[in-house]
């Protein structure tokens, strides 16, 4: 028998990039904080590290191998008896403050201390089951969406005798330009001829457009695979070909439409164009 005590956020973080992001620092200030910094072992979770971090994920799910072994989503434990969950409790919690702001609620189960917190804090854990559920739903969702974009991919690379078509991209447009490997930076723009100052050099429609205001993720890789399945297998061909900055904060497909998506004027749309992208800028 004990005493819960956690920290909850509340009201939950929706799935937008800028969270995202925000929550892999925190995360990573967590795994700074608590895992020693020296050897393979402690990467790995091993030797004197108080913290285990799941190898198999590529989310950074991490649990702390003190108390009732509190994690994420709830970070919680029984802190009475033995337990020396305690102080790890507090401490994340200042992280999570710190980096995530007013949302994160520190909870105690032996008093209430808000309006949003209880004695088991801000949700009840029928709702926190009903979470993890919904985590595990997303996890399938993603497995899906790589599995489908495997399949696009692997279908446009390979043209019909079997060979790599990926590296087909038109190389000139009026002897104006041509798109060229350039050194360190992939494919770019090189001028062909001398450019008369006031020259018009690209005249492009969008290969797609898109929302540019739509910042929930999900929705905005539904939007985009879908405008990728309704491309000809050329047009697919060289979107794949396109740079990809994002890694592994996204799929790759909303990867390369992020990296590489310019804006439509005033509009909240965004543009994507095979030929404007090879564009190489500093901005």
């Amino acid at each position: 028998m004990g005493v819960d005590c956690g920290f909850d956020i509340y009201p939950p973080l929706e799935r937008t990039r800028a969270n995202q992001e925000q929550y892999e620092l925190f995360l990573r200030e967590v795994l700074d904080t608590y895992r020693p910094q020296d050897g393979d072992d402690a990467e790995q979770g091993g030797g004197d590290s108080v913290v285990r971090v799941n190898a198999e994920s590529a989310r950074s799910y991490i649990e702390f191998e003190v108390g009732e072994h509190p994690h994420f989503l709830r970070f919680s434990s029984k802190i009475s008896g033995s337990s020396l969950a305690g102080p790890y409790i507090r401490g994340v919690y200042k992280i999570a403050k710190q980096r995530l702001g007013d949302r994160v609620y520190f909870w105690h189960e032996m008093h209430e201390s808000g309006p949003h917190i209880g004695h088991s804090g801000c949700y009840n854990w029928a709702e926190i089951h009903a979470a993890r559920k919904k985590i595990g739903k997303y996890e399938h969702e993603a497995e899906e969406w790589e599995r489908e974009e495997t399949k696009m991919q692997d279908e446009v690379q390979q043209g019909d005798d079997g060979t790599d078509r990926m590296a087909d991209v038109p190389a000139s447009r009026d002897e104006l330009y041509t798109i060229k490997p350039i050194t360190g930076k992939g494919l770019g723009f090189v001028a062909a001829s001398k450019i008369s100052k006031g020259t018009r050099i690209l005249l492009e429609m969008p290969l797609f457009k898109t929302p540019d205001s739509a910042e929930d993720i999900g929705s905005a890789e539904i939007t985009v695979l879908r405008e990728v399945r309704s491309l000809t297998k050329d047009q697919q061909r060289a979107f794949f070909a396109l740079q990809n900055t994002k890694g592994r904060k996204c799929s790759p497909i909303l990867g390369i439409a992020i990296t590489n998506m310019l804006p439509l004027g005033a509009s909240n749309n965004g543009g994507l164009f095979l030929e404007a992208s090879r564009i190489n800028h500093s901005c």
